[in-house]
């Protein structure tokens, strides 16, 4: 009988510590799962925030270009008026260039 007792005793400490490590277990898979939820998140938020740097870098890439394009426009004209006016460097600054100029 008493084999019996302590054989049921030990079986019920057995299941005791095994319920134990089961709900720890379950404790650390769910905050595990809450970690990873969070980090998706994060993630999601990033790649938003990476979809309007890249929008805003194409635009800006945009304006870059047309600046530039009207630049080169301007760097023509300025230089066509020296070409023009290649003795203009002993003289006053003539009123095209001026107006190109400015």
């Amino acid at each position: 009988m008493k084999t019996v007792i302590s054989f049921c005793l030990a079986l019920f400490l057995a299941c005791c510590l095994l319920m134990n490590g089961l709900l720890k277990a379950n404790r650390t898979i769910k905050a595990k799962e809450q970690e990873i939820k969070t980090q998706a998140e994060t993630i999601k938020q990033k790649e938003a925030a990476l979809k309007l740097y890249h929008q805003r870098s194409r635009t800006l890439q945009e304006q870059l270009d047309r600046l530039t394009a009207e630049s080169a426009g301007h760097n023509q004209q300025i230089q066509t008026a020296i070409q023009k006016n290649h003795d203009w460097a002993s003289q006053a600054v003539p009123e095209d260039l001026a107006k190109t100029i400015k």
